[in-house]
């Protein structure tokens, strides 16, 4: 069912815990290993030495990203350092990739799905993505996954999602809670 995952990562480590999870819950996955250069921020002149900088910084993330990966015993892992607004260039990799999958880290200081603060960027790929996202706040050993949560607000875009929300259930033989 989830056969290629995309993972964005800045570097700072703060995602290491949903790279892992990833890993251990969709072992046999294609993993995509991506960070992005954002040269559409205002404000910011991207001089040359700033831009050398940056494309370091990604560099290093997608390479401590693979890392992760490989030490949970993940073998099919794909790199790629991506310029452009983050959140425009996560959807359209997810997408020319065929994706299942996108999976994000959000900010928390409570586990309850309302205390996750979520950033512009995430915001943003929830908004225009069709792919599903997973959004993991902090780190979670919960495996096998034994309960799957759909929420649904009965628009169009839901109901593609519970039929998602079926497969998804059905293929990790979990319960689907509505």
């Amino acid at each position: 069912m989830i056969e290629k995952i995309v993972i964005p990562t800045d570097g700072y480590g703060l995602e290491d815990h949903v790279i892992r999870y990833v890993a251990r819950a969709f072992p046999f996955a294609e993993f995509y290993v991506i960070s992005i250069i954002n040269t559409y921020e205002r404000g910011v002149q991207l001089t040359n030495l700033l831009y050398k900088e940056m494309k370091e910084s990604a560099e290093k993330a997608v390479k401590h990203g693979k890392e992760i990966l490989e030490e949970e015993g993940i073998t099919n892992i794909k790199t790629r350092v991506i310029e452009g607004l983050p959140s425009k260039k996560i959807v359209e990799y997810a997408k020319r990739k065929d994706a299942d999958l996108i999976a994000v880290r959000v900010y928390s200081r409570k586990t309850t799905a309302s205390a996750q603060r979520i950033g512009s960027t995430i915001k943003n790929i929830l908004k225009k993505s069709t792919i599903p996202v997973l959004t993991l706040a902090e780190e979670c050993d919960k495996l096998p996954i034994k309960n799957v949560l759909f929420a649904t607000d009965g628009t169009r875009r839901s109901e593609r999602a519970k039929n998602f929300a079926i497969l998804f259930s059905s293929s990790l033989n979990t319960n689907l809670e509505v």
